[in-house]
């Protein structure tokens, strides 16, 4: 299967997180919610964006993780499980055939680990985009910074809020839009 790049599928996630290793104990660290925002590569516009929560099945919502994400156990208590959230990103995103970004290597490295921790189809095509890098090279840095910052610098209004899942993969995809579109020049 050839992949299709006429859509960028920007992707990020949330995940349970603690405060420390003591707070942490033997829980494994689980997707808990999944941001996306499709980038229509010819006219560099976002053309849909969505986000579902994930159920955890190794590990608990830390009060750390809900003032950070702002992300309940209740919220999650009868969200779906992982295996089904990466087949609603295959059918509904075509991940499979499309380029995929994210803002880092984080997203994709916990996505592979807990795919293969639950014998679960890796959802996405091998065509990774890590916009972090690309970031820093457009800007002229000489180390990353956050997306936040990123935008900020790059005059890329960020809406929403911060790592909320769905805010985020549209913030990155604009930033991306904005590399894209000097790429082009």
């Amino acid at each position: 299967m050839y992949a299709k790049y006429d859509e960028i599928v920007t992707i990020d996630i949330e995940a349970t997180c603690w405060d420390n290793k003591e707070e942490q104990g033997d829980q494994i660290q689980d997707i808990i919610q999944v941001g996306v925002a499709i980038l229509d590569v010819p006219t560099l516009k976002i053309t849909r964006q969505g986000e579902m929560f994930v159920r955890p099945l190794r590990s608990s919502i830390s009060q750390y993780c809900t003032n950070l994400t702002t992300i309940t156990p209740q919220q999650v208590a009868k969200a779906p499980i992982f295996g089904d959230v990466c087949h609603w990103l295959k059918e509904q995103y075509c991940t499979i055939e499309r380029p995929w970004a994210s803002y880092g290597d984080f997203d994709r490295s916990l996505f592979q680990k807990q795919c293969d921790d639950m014998n679960v189809r890796y959802p996405f095509s091998r065509d990774h985009i890590n916009v972090k890098p690309l970031a820093t090279l457009y800007l002229g840095l000489n180390k990353s910074i956050g997306n936040f910052k990123v935008a900020e610098k790059m005059r890329v209004p960020f809406e929403g809020v911060q790592h909320t899942a769905m805010d985020d993969a549209v913030n990155v995809a604009k930033i991306l839009a904005k590399i894209i579109e000097r790429m082009r020049k």
